[in-house]
């Protein structure tokens, strides 16, 4: 068993709500077989939970990037709360962190992120015509 755990979730797979044209993981994406794998289903999700937390002794961190994360939506991050809730038996110490364009970020986003203590890395790119320049 693991004393520690990190795990990185990329949810959204290459789904992004820009397209910035040095971002090395929109040709990364375009070149892997299978290409975009689309959201994540809460069936994996569960697994990932289920897993990490039953393989954990002391600290299990759950890092989200993407393409863009919160294009998987606050359901699906309720959703992992949940999970966790329900298997975190021993009481592991859990860490939350998100990598984030903030586009979508508003109250709602704010609070949860907020109420779980999630760790927000925001990638500021500029206005479209910065983020968009070669």
């Amino acid at each position: 068993m693991l004393k520690t755990l990190p795990l990185l979730i990329k949810p959204a797979s290459g789904h992004c709500n820009m397209r910035c044209a040095y971002c090395f993981y929109a040709d990364v994406t375009a070149a892997h077989p299978g290409g975009n794998r689309g959201i994540m289903s809460l069936e994996t999700l569960e697994r990932v939970v289920a897993s990490a937390l039953g393989e954990t002794e002391r600290l299990c961190s759950f890092v989200f990037q993407g393409g863009e994360p919160l294009l998987a939506g606050l359901d699906f991050f309720r959703a992992f709360i949940e999970l966790e809730k329900k298997y975190n038996r021993r009481g592991i110490r859990v860490d939350h962190a998100i990598q984030t364009n903030g586009l979508l970020l508003d109250e709602e986003w704010a609070a949860f992120l907020a109420e779980y203590k999630f760790l927000v890395g925001l990638s500021i790119d500029g206005e479209t015509s910065v983020h968009d320049a070669l």
